[in-house]
């Protein structure tokens, strides 16, 4: 799970006095840590160390540039990730970080007057796909049909929706993000020959361990 981590400000202790940030930018001494399994990010000029339990890792973040947006660091059990709020300060969220996000493009003329799956994200080796959101959209159908999304070559049906023959457009998004298994591809397929028209299917998501 990913931990949002905000920038401290001069002369502050970060998350269970685990660093001491100086007016001047530099790092204070470090205070003995605590036990546990603590992750924090520690902020010195245009640097960021992060501290799990008592392991220390130097982990590279570009300089650090403030105006009057929100500057935050992501965690995500790897690697550290710059996200900026909005104009008002505010946190803008992503899940996933940018780096690990993908987005599939329905290709030309849908899916027509077939049943054959259509791989929408290869398998990545030790990571899992998920899916944030889904676009569906058709013409005129010759006949209804079910849209699936699959959890590898005809695998487990993640998510279901349904094509009349009327035309159509919607849009799902999951706060909770659709998961597939390790090293496993995603795939969409409509259930029923669709005869005359095409179905579009978009999506977006991103990678995780």
């Amino acid at each position: 799970m990913s931990r949002v981590v905000p920038l401290p400000a001069a002369n502050t202790v970060v998350d269970s006095a685990v660093a001491i940030i100086n007016a001047d930018g530099t790092v204070g001494s470090l205070p003995a840590l605590v036990s546990g399994n603590q992750r924090v990010a520690l902020y010195s000029g245009g640097s960021a160390v992060g501290v799990a339990g008592n392991t220390v890792d130097t982990v590279s973040v570009n300089t650090v540039s403030l105006s009057n947006q929100a500057l935050n660091y992501v965690f995500d059990g790897t690697a550290f990730a710059r996200q900026r709020g909005d104009a008002a300060g505010g946190l803008v969220v992503q899940p996933g970080l940018a780096a690990t996000q993908w987005s599939y493009a329905a290709a030309s003329g849908g899916i027509s007057n077939t049943t054959t799956a259509v791989t929408i994200k290869a398998a990545v080796a030790s990571v899992r796909n998920c899916i944030t959101s889904i676009q569906v959209s058709n013409g005129t159908l010759g006949a209804a049909t079910e849209v699936a999304i699959r959890d590898g070559a005809a695998g487990t049906v993640l998510w279901r929706g349904f094509c009349g023959t009327g035309a159509n457009q919607e849009t799902f998004v999951f706060p909770a993000p659709l998961v597939g298994s390790v090293n496993t591809l995603l795939e969409v397929v409509t259930l029923t020959a669709t005869v005359t028209g095409g179905v579009y299917v978009n999506v977006q998501g991103f990678t995780r361990a």
